[in-house]
């Protein structure tokens, strides 16, 4: 296991390799905690409102409507992997209720650079001009903090960490081909 990264597994061909590493996470499964899910009729009026679109699954919303992950999500250094960072930003954004939205929305210079943000008790909005693959690691990062207690301890990435990884040439480089 590799801090803040995942699994790396190897065997002596790719069947060996797929078995093993499903047998490693089938010892370490977790089932996701429940949220309470509510109406997403004021969530799709912000999303008309804002210009903004909907996540593809339902489930990014939890990352707004379960209290656990939206304070996991607050937190200043709410990044827990590498890629996370490169396709969420250095810090998950969030907002605490519609007017702090608002108050954003009416600078249009800063809410033209977000990609997406998470709003405490309504769900998650991304931009319609969101780079492929945001909703995949809002996703996956929904998924993760689904299955951490709140009073588990997360061994996030440092502001330092970020900035370096954001600032690497070979990731500068990867980001213009995708």
């Amino acid at each position: 296991l590799l801090g803040n990264h995942g699994l790396v597994v190897g065997a002596e061909n790719s069947e060996q390799a797929f078995n093993l590493m499903n047998n490693i996470l089938s010892c370490c499964e977790l089932i996701p905690r429940k949220y309470e899910s509510l109406p997403n009729n004021e969530i799709n009026k912000l999303a008309v409102q804002l210009d903004m679109r909907l996540p593809s699954n339902s489930v990014i919303h939890s990352l707004g409507l379960d209290e656990t992950s939206y304070n996991f999500c607050k937190d200043k250094k709410s990044i827990l992997y590498p890629d996370q960072a490169v396709f969420l930003g250095p810090r998950i954004s969030c907002v605490n209720s519609i007017n702090e939205l608002n108050d954003i929305h009416k600078n249009s210079d800063m809410f033209d650079n977000i990609a997406y943000i998470v709003i405490k008790n309504i769900g998650v909005l991304v931009s319609k001009n969101a780079r492929i693959g945001i909703d995949e690691m809002l996703l996956c990062h929904a998924e993760v903090l689904s299955r951490i207690n709140a009073d588990d301890k997360i061994n996030y990435l440092s502001e330092d960490e970020v900035g370096r990884l954001l600032d690497w040439e070979p990731e500068k480089y990867r980001q213009t081909i995708r």
